[in-house]
């Protein structure tokens, strides 16, 4: 079985990076990646656990860029720790914290305060997310749960919502594939926009350099799923899979993702793996080049 879009603590799902590698075996999962938002920090740990427990693994990291439809999601496969992709997530997360930073400020504003410590000593050593200002607000007793935080002030158009700094998605892409990565649009079926603007931004990733999509995934149903492979076909991309899967509570207050129940085909593993071996030719060729 197969799971290419996991979370683990170091970013905002709920398992240690071990942890989660005993759910894939516990689960019959044999091949994954981790790809944790905007952090590569937990690569070595997973890697460690899994192959002492015999699965095949890759390093991924999932980005959210900017296009000017809406924010999208990009999923690096075979990401190499460069220091130019460790600098641009880097900056990716100080954007990140200065949007938790203004999200605290605004809630004390309209009469929700919450202590910028209880939210660091609620993320602990994990990377600060609305999820854990959503724990503060409850434990605050602003509200009482994290999806009731979400719901009335957290949320994108909510009164306490902040934007925050992302690449543009042009940018991001280059970026990765600078890093020897296989570029993948993350649960397209979930683009917060109307039909006409999904075309939109599938045109310009696919000009941007698009390599795949994400067509199986938890919250895709059948017909999705048979769009973008459909779609994927017509534009010569790969077509990946992955549960998404935070833990078996996320934190967000979403609903829990089972692993094991979303059925991934083995032929995504190989064309991925193939797509990488011809990435990492490509990039050999450019350096010679360039020598």
């Amino acid at each position: 079985m197969i799971d290419l879009h996991l979370h683990s603590n170091i970013s905002d799902g709920t398992l240690s990076p071990e942890d989660l590698v005993r759910e894939l075996v516990r689960s019959g999962i044999r091949y994954a990646a981790l790809t944790d938002h905007d952090t590569i920090a937990g690569w070595r740990r997973f890697e460690q656990a899994a192959r002492q427990a015999g699965l095949s693994v890759i390093r991924g990291v999932e980005i959210s860029a900017a296009h000017p439809c809406c924010p999208v999601h990009l999923l690096g496969y075979f990401v190499e720790a460069t220091p130019a992709m460790c600098s641009a997530l880097r900056r990716v997360r100080r954007g990140r914290m200065r949007r938790n930073q203004a999200i605290v400020a605004k809630l004390a504003e309209l009469g929700k305060p919450v202590a910028w410590e209880s939210v660091r000593r609620t993320a602990g050593s994990c990377m600060i997310g609305r999820m854990h200002i959503a724990r503060a607000m409850v434990a605050a007793g602003h509200v009482p749960t994290v999806r009731a935080a979400f719901d009335e002030w957290l949320a994108r158009g909510r009164p306490a919502y902040v934007e925050r700094f992302r690449l543009p998605f042009h940018r991001a892409i280059a970026q990765l594939h600078a890093a020897s990565a296989v570029v993948v649009l993350a649960h397209p079926g979930l683009l917060p926009c109307g039909s006409d603007d999904r075309a939109q931004i599938l045109r310009d990733l696919v000009g941007a350099g698009l390599d795949g999509v994400e067509a199986y995934h938890s919250r895709h149903n059948s017909e999705i799923t048979r769009e973008f492979r459909r779609w994927a076909q017509r534009h010569g991309v790969l077509v990946t899979g992955g549960s998404d899967y935070h833990g078996p509570q996320p934190s967000d207050g979403s609903h829990a993702v089972e692993l094991g129940q979303l059925h991934v085909p083995e032929e995504t593993w190989k064309a991925l793996c193939d797509a990488a071996q011809r990435w990492s030719r490509r990039s050999a060729r450019v350096h010679a080049t360039k020598l």
